[in-house]
């Protein structure tokens, strides 16, 4: 698999863990410095047997409201957006069974291509194989309008 960040809908079928949280930032206090570098640790466990091909990367806001907040979420539990979600494939699928955890540290930091992009860079384990480490970033001629 290669190392770009593939943009695609990814439907509730396809995941196979609760979601985790890695990072939380608050839109009115966070510095343009502390968003060059979004960093976190993730964990979750799957839910039953099948093979895991890639994490998937999605981003919820939730904008204060007069009675009620307004929630922006493009996660795949949510109703789908034009934004979709963030889909790294990882090096080789991986077999899993129920409760298999899989663990790591996602940092992510603006590309040096385009300011418009990101890298988000991955170190993982599946269980009890080996950790991992994988960069991706978008890929040559992507276009906003994709």
């Amino acid at each position: 698999m290669n190392n770009d960040i593939t943009v695609n809908l990814v439907t509730v079928e396809d995941v196979l863990s609760h979601p985790s949280n890695f990072a939380q930032l608050d839109l009115y206090t966070v510095t343009e410095e502390q968003l060059k570098r979004v960093q976190g640790n993730f964990r979750c466990e799957c839910f039953g047997s099948s093979t895991v091909n890639a994490l998937c990367v999605w981003f919820t806001v939730t904008f204060p409201g007069e009675e009620k907040p307004l929630v922006l979420s493009t996660s795949p539990f949510n109703p789908e957006t034009h934004w979709k979600q963030a889909v790294l494939y990882l090096h080789e699928p991986v077999d899993v069974i129920q409760d298999t955890k899989i663990e790591g540290e996602i940092t992510m930091y603006p590309s040096e291509e385009s300011s418009r992009h990101i890298c988000i860079h991955v170190d993982y384990s599946i269980g009890d194989l080996k950790k991992k480490s994988k960069t991706f970033s978008i890929p040559d001629g992507y276009t906003d309008a994709q």
